[in-house]
């Protein structure tokens, strides 16, 4: 495993821009009963989302910046060519796909899902 750690992220190629995807992520937490959800923009591109999901808020913002240097670093070339700010959205995509299936499969709670951070000093659940 360590071989291919090495490589870069497993997960390197997307055909999809990053608004795309992150149009594709607001349709599955509909489709999945979000509350509410919220896209942040930076220079006119998507920066981080907010959404709130059984009561409880959850805001992710991928490391552009981190995942750049990673793919710049990989021993692959299409991965070095590959569009950080679109990797990172498709990553998230799945990430959130998979546990939002698992909760509705009732394999685990909301409220073991990742990242759930707080949000301006509040808890992560609305009213407390």
């Amino acid at each position: 495993m360590s071989a291919q750690r090495g490589q870069g992220p497993r997960f390197y190629r997307t055909t999809k821009s990053a608004q795309k995807l992150v149009g594709e992520i607001l349709t599955l937490l509909a489709e999945f009963g979000a509350e509410s959800f919220h896209v942040q923009q930076k220079d006119g591109k998507p920066s981080a989302i907010a959404f709130q999901h059984a009561g409880i808020v959850f805001q992710m913002e991928p490391d552009f910046a981190g995942l750049a240097a990673r793919l710049a670093n990989s021993t692959r070339s299409d991965a070095r060519s590959a569009d950080a700010r679109a990797v990172a959205w498709a990553q998230v995509r799945t990430l959130l796909e998979m546990q939002l299936e698992m909760v509705e499969s009732r394999a685990m709670s909301a409220a073991s899902m990742v990242p759930r951070t707080r949000l301006r000093g509040r808890s992560t659940s609305w009213g407390r």
